[in-house]
């Protein structure tokens, strides 16, 4: 679970979050696209950058920063 003052309270850096779909497919869908927003605004205020969102499932991934996708 995100938690804010967790991420302060370790000194964290940078976000990384990796999640996956139970349908094996790791293709982003709208919700991904929710909650990436969400986590991004978020550490924005905390000044901690969220510099990958990857979503696995069988076998394969997708990674939001390498196809381009965190600042949509």
């Amino acid at each position: 679970m995100f938690k804010g003052s967790h991420l302060l309270q370790i000194g964290a850096s940078n976000i990384v979050v990796i999640h996956n779909h139970p349908s094996g497919i790791p293709l982003p869908s709208r919700d991904d696209f929710n909650v990436i927003r969400r986590i991004r605004d978020a550490g924005e205020l905390l000044g901690i950058p969220l510099v990958d969102f990857i979503v696995i499932g069988c076998g394969d991934f997708v990674s939001f920063k390498e196809k381009d996708l965190l600042k949509l």
